[in-house]
This record gives structure tokens, C-alpha cells and sequence, in this order.
């Protein structure tokens, strides 16, 4: 009888152990899934090309949903002039990205990154820029888009 428990017992415990790791995979795969996300949008938003300015900011339109889309598809024509008037090449950087939260459809996702000038003129470099940001991506049936974009002082 004895025996038949501590099998009772290793088979639930088997059971118990097997279940809690696919949860922590999955777990895992979706947070990995929204720091991707993340990355790629905030890398679309601080590697801007003048001769290339429309595709661009096209990227970063493609790349976002709801208000934070509507409102830089709104501003777009204004950031593409900018963009093209500076003659500015950049190049982004992520520095590190991690989930700060995570709910349902959507998280909070943490990015440092860095831009660079490339172009600047002999003599006249610029230091890099330090973005740190706080970026909410939503799951937008299975693209993993920026909803939200905060600077973080």
C-alpha cells in the first residue's frame, strides 16, 4: 500500500512539475516576444535616414498601433521635414531591454539605447543620445507593436 502512494505521490508531483514548466516557457516566450517588440520599434524610432525619411517613418507607423499611432501618423509630415532639413543620418543602439510588466494583450517593456550621427561633418561631431524609455507593446494578433512611448528621466 505503501508503495502504491509514493507512486500516487511522484505521479502527481511529475504531473505538478511538467505543467509549471511549460507555464514558465510559455511565460518566458511571450515576454521575450514583447521585449522584441520593443527593441524593434524603439530601433525604427532612432535610426532615421534624410534620403529615406517617408520609408522611415513609414517603419515606425508600421510598427505601432492606437494612439501612439494615430498621433505620430499626425505629426508625420512635420518629423519628415525635420528628419530631411537636418541632412541627419542616425543609427540606434539597444543598449538592454526587460519587461517591467506584463498583462493580458500587452506590457511595459524598459529600453536604454543609444543614437549616433553618422554623417556629421569632419570637426563637428556630436555625442551620442542616451534614450531611456519606458515602451508599452501590444499584441496585435501576433505582431507585437508600440502603444505607448515614455521618456524616462
Amino acid at each position: 500500500m505503501a508503495a502504491v502512494l509514493l507512486i500516487i505521490g511522484f505521479a502527481a508531483f511529475s504531473t505538478y512539475a511538467v505543467l509549471h514548466h511549460r507555464d514558465t516557457v510559455r511565460y518566458q516566450q511571450r515576454q521575450a516576444a514583447f521585449i522584441a517588440g520593443a527593441k524593434q520599434g524603439v530601433t525604427n524610432m532612432i535610426s532615421l535616414d534624410y534620403t529615406k525619411a517617408q520609408a522611415d517613418v513609414q517603419r515606425v507607423i508600421d510598427s505601432s498601433t492606437g494612439e501612439f499611432k494615430d498621433d505620430f501618423k499626425n505629426r508625420a509630415k512635420d518629423f519628415i521635414a525635420v528628419v530631411e532639413q537636418s541632412k541627419a543620418v542616425t543609427d540606434g543602439t539597444i543598449n538592454g531591454a526587460a519587461v517591467e510588466s506584463m498583462k493580458g494583450g500587452s506590457a511595459v517593456v524598459l529600453v536604454s539605447a543609444t543614437s549616433r550621427v553618422t554623417n556629421s561633418p569632419p570637426g563637428k561631431d556630436q555625442p551620442p543620445r542616451m534614450w531611456r524609455l519606458r515602451v508599452t507593446i501590444a499584441d496585435v494578433g501576433g505582431q507585437y507593436k508600440m502603444s505607448k512611448v515614455e521618456y524616462v528621466p
